[in-house]
């Protein structure tokens, strides 16, 4: 992946062995999330996985005074071998890479 490393921190809980039904938007969460820092110069850097928790954002984070941002998520499932699936993980790539288009902030590599 040209280098890309992504950091996979510990959690102290497990997301649940059985999927809940009904599944629901917005009430059922993993135990981790995806994270990643985007500075001039650098680029996007530190990605990470680590324990599903409150974003923290600085006060002067753009977002608060010119009311720009991406939310973008992607989905993942632990298979029966311990490995995980990313599900069209690029696909979240390109709906990133288009809002951000919209809003002159810059893409992430899809690869």
């Amino acid at each position: 992946m040209n280098g890309f490393n992504i950091r996979v921190d510990p959690v102290t809980q497990s997301a649940p062995a059985l999927l809940p039904s009904p599944l629901g938007f917005g009430r059922h969460f993993t135990a981790r999330m995806f994270t990643q820092q985007y500075t001039y110069g650098r680029g996007w850097h530190d990605a990470a996985i680590g324990p599903y928790q409150p974003l923290l954002l600085d006060p002067a984070a753009q977002v608060f005074h010119c009311g720009q941002m991406i939310f973008e998520g992607t989905k993942a499932y632990l298979r029966p071998d311990g490995n995980i699936n990313l599900f069209r993980v690029e696909k979240n790539a390109e709906r990133f890479n288009l809002s951000a288009e919209r809003l002159a902030m810059p893409a992430v590599n899809i690869d």
